[in-house]
């Protein structure tokens, strides 16, 4: 693990160093001292694992961090969480859609407002040889220097995505449970079903009020649970086709209410989503969508109702039959003038990764030209080693 860190840390050194230079800046000199606190240090400890804490390790090594910066780098979810992951996501099983499960998010983030629109976002191809599950691959679409995520897949079929809720009370301070990010990581490394999934989910000391929905190719089916810290508050089956945004399914929390942004994206998804059949084109047009229902009207630039939030840093499409994916290249910046030039890049996850654009093209990566299709840059340890298969980083001008 430590090695996959360093590789990490080694190809996007300077990304990773830039986004934390602004996210140190955005805590600022007393956020830091906090973190600096012998027992801050002490509790940080507690929110990972030992393989992530090694893989932790191995990225501050490589771009010569203090370890404790980048540990409260990988908590932002934790430390801010009315800063990151407010989304739009989706599931339509195969019997409700012509045959073909699709399970749809966006990830929004309004911490890319106060990092001046830098968000390097990547793609992580992964396979933990010394974890749980030694030969499964897994996909986590993170941020450049972080290693867990709130969305991902697996090559077994499972594909599943979260919602930050902010119908419940404000926190703040260092949680006492296990960030929501380390939870997906370790339902992707570990879980074969939907029923160790949510085992892995319910049994977690968790903190914080999230989502998450879990859909597998393999039986035609999906789940969704919420929680609100130790309690789970929502916990069923979908029956065919579920969407939900950033407030609960069960009610708000009491003395709080729903987000009114979080209520027009819902309904908006809703309505596009329809009860007929959703493609592939279908689901990335709803995805990028920026029809604002407290408006009423089309807007050219994206608003916090829209589907696609002013914040939004990824867009993703699940055909987990297929073991395909289809992801937004860049994170546009807020404000910019001119409309949505983002392009979808499909890869292709299991036995061999590979990398399609929609039109011929040549892509950049770790500041190397590659034409368009080729496999992704590969870094492949050998012995008992974890193994980073894959990381395709994502900035502001695509890949």
């Amino acid at each position: 693990a430590r090695e996959m860190g360093r590789q990490h840390g080694e190809a996007l050194r300077s990304s990773i160093r830039d986004v934390m230079d602004r996210y140190e800046a955005f805590l600022g000199e007393r956020g830091m001292t906090l973190v600096e606190l012998p027992e801050a240090t002490n509790k940080l400890l507690r929110l990972f694992d030992p393989a992530t804490l090694e893989e932790l390790e191995g990225i501050a090594e490589a771009i010569d961090i203090p370890h404790k910066h980048l540990l409260a780098y990988n908590l932002d979810a934790a430390l801010f969480p009315r800063w990151v992951s407010g989304c739009t996501q989706s599931v339509r099983l195969a019997r409700a859609n012509g045959g073909a499960l699709l399970h749809v998010v966006n990830e929004d983030s309004p911490l890319l407002l106060h990092l001046g629109g830098l968000y390097p976002r990547v793609v992580q191809i992964r396979r933990r040889t010394d974890g749980p599950r030694p030969d499964r691959e897994t996909v986590f679409f993170s941020v450049a220097g972080q290693v867990a995520c709130p969305n991902g897949v697996t090559e077994d079929g499972l594909t599943v995505t979260s919602t930050t809720l902010l119908d419940g009370r404000e926190t703040s301070g260092i949680p006492n449970g296990l960030p929501h990010p380390q939870i997906v990581k370790q339902v992707l490394e570990s879980a074969d079903s939907i029923e160790q999934a949510l085992e892995i989910v319910r049994s977690a000391r968790r903190s914080g009020r999230w989502s998450v929905l879990v859909s597998d190719a393999r039986e035609d089916r999906a789940h969704y649970l919420e929680y609100d810290d130790g309690a789970v508050i929502f916990d069923e089956p979908c029956a065919h086709t579920l969407t939900t945004t950033n407030h609960s399914l069960r009610g708000p929390a009491t003395g709080c209410t729903a987000p009114e942004h979080s209520v027009h994206r819902r309904a908006r998804a809703e309505m596009l989503l329809g009860t007929s059949a959703v493609g592939i084109d279908d689901a990335k047009r709803i995805l990028r969508d920026r029809h604002d229902l407290g408006r009423g009207r089309d807007v050219v630039h994206a608003t916090m109702n829209t589907i696609r939030r002013v914040d939004n840093v990824m867009s993703l499409v699940v055909e987990p039959e297929a073991r395909r994916f289809h992801v937004t290249d860049r994170v546009r910046v807020p404000g910019a003038a001119g409309d949505d030039d983002s392009e979808w890049v499909t890869i292709h996850y299991g036995n061999a990764p590979t990398i399609r654009r929609r039109e011929p093209s040549m892509t950049h990566e770790y500041g190397q030209t590659r034409p368009s299709g080729t496999a992704p840059t590969s870094f492949n340890l050998h012995g008992s080693l974890a193994r980073l298969e894959s990381l395709t980083n994502f900035g502001r001008d695509g890949c």
